[in-house]
C-alpha cells in the first residue's frame, strides 16, 4: 500500500518523465517524404512552395545534366531538375517521375522530379538523425539529416543556393535557372 508521500513522488516522477520527453522531441517540424527510383527522402514542408503531377517537360540545349528542361505551370516556366543526377547519385531518377515538388525562394523557383510523394511525417527536431552514411556521391551539405527509417532529410536551400543553379550564357550574362512567365529567362 503506498503512503501519500510515496503517491506524490511518484506522480512527480512521472510527469518528470513525460516533461523529459517533450523536451527531448522539442519543436515539432513537419516533413514531405517521397521517393526517387528506389531512394526515400524528405523535405520540410516549409520549404516546399507546391507538389504538382509531372506534365510535358521540354529539354532545353546547353544546359546543366541535371537540367531535364521547362514545364508550363499556370502559364509560367518551372525549370525541372533530376534530383538523383544534381546530387551524382548514380541511379535513374527523371524516367519514372510522376511528381513536381516546387521548390522557392526569392530568386529561383524550381521542380525537383520524383517518382511518388508518400506522406506528411511530424517529427519532433531532436530524433533527427546524422546520416550513418552519406550515399556515393552526395556532397554532406545536401543533407539536413536522417529519420529512424532512414529517410534521408534534404537540405532544399542547398540546392536552390548551389552556384550551378546560375547559368552563363556565354557572353557574359548571368542567369538563375528560374524561369519567368511567357518564357523569359530572369
Amino acid at each position: 500500500m503506498l503512503t501519500d508521500n510515496d503517491r506524490i513522488l511518484k506522480e512527480r516522477a512521472a510527469q518528470l518523465a513525460a516533461s523529459s520527453v517533450a523536451e527531448q522531441q522539442g519543436e515539432l517540424i513537419e516533413l514531405v517524404s517521397f521517393s526517387i527510383g528506389r531512394e526515400k527522402y524528405a523535405l520540410m514542408v516549409d520549404e516546399i512552395r507546391e507538389i504538382q503531377p509531372v506534365t510535358e517537360v521540354t529539354p532545353v540545349p546547353s544546359v546543366p545534366g541535371f537540367v531535364r528542361g521547362l514545364m508550363n505551370l499556370r502559364g509560367s516556366l518551372l525549370t525541372v531538375l533530376d534530383l538523383h543526377e544534381f546530387l551524382s547519385v548514380k541511379r535513374p531518377g527523371m524516367r519514372d517521375a510522376s511528381r513536381v515538388i516546387v521548390l522557392a525562394s526569392d530568386e529561383l523557383d524550381v521542380g525537383l522530379a520524383v517518382r511518388e510523394v508518400f506522406d506528411l511525417v511530424r517529427i519532433g527536431a531532436a530524433s533527427i538523425l546524422q546520416p550513418l552514411t552519406i550515399p556515393d556521391g552526395i556532397e554532406p551539405r545536401f543533407l539536413q539529416g536522417m529519420l529512424t527509417d532512414l529517410t534521408l532529410i534534404i537540405n532544399a536551400q542547398a540546392i536552390l543556393m548551389d552556384p550551378r543553379m546560375i547559368i552563363d550564357d556565354g557572353h557574359g550574362q548571368l542567369a538563375h535557372t528560374r524561369s519567368g512567365t511567357d518564357g523569359e529567362v530572369g
